[in-house]
């Protein structure tokens, strides 16, 4: 099913991936978020599966739910009930998997990278595996998040250098947010690379 969208993708809005990592063991993959293209995107280009989280909203929608549950993402509810999503991804992980997650939290309105949330930069602590940063180009120009139906547009996914988390780090907190602002930069890099080369 993924090698008859991938090719479909191309056809349409020419879709291509960049550096695309040989992956073999436990990652979390970092994207950007400026479209329900996203997670998607990711899972065409990359030959393993992703397990993404997302929210729990959207999740239990009547007409995707049987989706989400065949792709096994990983919903993640209000804040205040989020450790069993939280204890979930980290068992994916741990067990060898690759999971994604947004480190934005949620779809940028106006295309543009937000801050990196600061639960997601102690998740990716906690995992104690490499994060790699993710960049998607043409998501927002082809279904931004307030459209009905796609436009046309260049489709563009590119990998970073995997950054590791700390070891035994004195402070946890700090830790975390260092890796989180690491996972930030470098979206921000690959942003700036790849920009012209849609």
């Amino acid at each position: 099913m993924c090698l008859a969208v991938r090719l479909l993708m191309g056809v349409l809005f020419g879709l291509r991936a960049i550096n695309v990592p040989k992956l073999s063991g436990a990652y979390i993959l970092a994207p950007n978020h400026t479209s329900f293209l996203d997670p998607l995107l990711v899972q065409l280009v990359v030959p393993r599966h992703v397990s993404f989280m997302m929210d729990g909203t959207l999740y239990h929608h009547p007409l995707f739910c049987w989706f989400y549950r065949f792709w096994r993402v990983i919903p993640l509810p209000a804040t205040s009930q989020a450790t069993g999503a939280m204890k979930d991804c980290l068992r994916r992980v741990k067990s060898g998997g690759l999971v994604g997650i947004f480190p934005e939290g949620t779809i940028a309105v106006d295309g543009v990278l937000q801050e990196g949330m600061a639960g997601v930069g102690t998740l990716m602590q906690r995992s104690r595996v490499p994060v790699i940063p993710v960049v998607i180009l043409g998501a927002y120009d082809i279904l931004p998040r307030r459209a009905s139906f796609p436009r046309c547009g260049r489709l563009l996914v590119a990998f970073g250098d995997p950054i590791h988390p700390l070891e035994n780090p004195q402070d946890r907190k700090v830790a975390a947010r260092q890796l989180r602002d690491q996972v930030m930069a470098g979206i921000v890099s690959l942003q700036e690379k790849h920009a012209s080369q849609r």
